[in-house]
């Protein structure tokens, strides 16, 4: 990371050649989950992003599902146009899945994206109306562990999806409105 200058950006068509690299990334560590999650971008890269404008604002959700979703990409000030992870911020709390969800592809992992990525969403869930933020990871998940204790997050329950997996859920607790974050 050393002494780059980090953002959070709306998806936009001009990181279309680094987002489309980390998709591969995922297939090729065989992380299915986030390949899955994204290959759509590979078909129609534009009305991928599209999409993901219009659910943080509640529209054209996935069949179910009834949240608004805030999709952010962590990336440089530099004309690179890398997308070092991507973190979804959900308007309100998904039982088993939390406010917060985020990924690092696998090529910039171990250089603190993540917890980038996290500590710059944090102002994000506040102005959207959050106060606390719930996040889960798998309980053998000690990389992201790791991430959200570093941003405050303390442990809240142990809890078990539908299909047998066992999850750590935390809280991030950003105060009220009249606090800072």
């Amino acid at each position: 990371m050393s002494s780059e200058k980090l953002r959070l950006v709306n998806p936009s068509t001009i990181y279309e050649k680094e987002f489309i690299k980390n998709i591969y990334d995922y297939e090729e560590n065989n992380e299915i989950e986030y390949y899955d999650t994204y290959k759509e971008a590979l078909t129609d890269f534009g009305k991928y992003v599209d999409k993901l404008l219009a659910n943080a604002k509640g529209e054209n959700l996935p069949k179910g599902r009834t949240i608004a979703v805030t999709t952010l990409w962590l990336t440089n000030e530099e004309e690179s146009r890398k997308v070092f992870g991507c973190i979804r911020l959900r308007h309100k709390n998904a039982n088993i899945h939390g406010h917060i969800g985020y990924d690092v592809p696998p090529r910039y992992r171990h250089n603190g994206y993540g917890k980038k990525l996290l500590e710059l969403s944090l102002p994000y869930a506040k102005k959207i109306g959050l106060n606390s933020i719930y996040l889960t990871c798998r309980v053998n998940n000690i990389p992201s562990e790791s991430v959200i204790r570093s941003c405050g997050g303390k442990l809240y329950d142990i809890i078990t999806d539908p299909n047998g997996k066992v999850f750590k859920q935390y809280v991030i607790e950003l105060g009220t409105d009249a606090e800072t974050v």
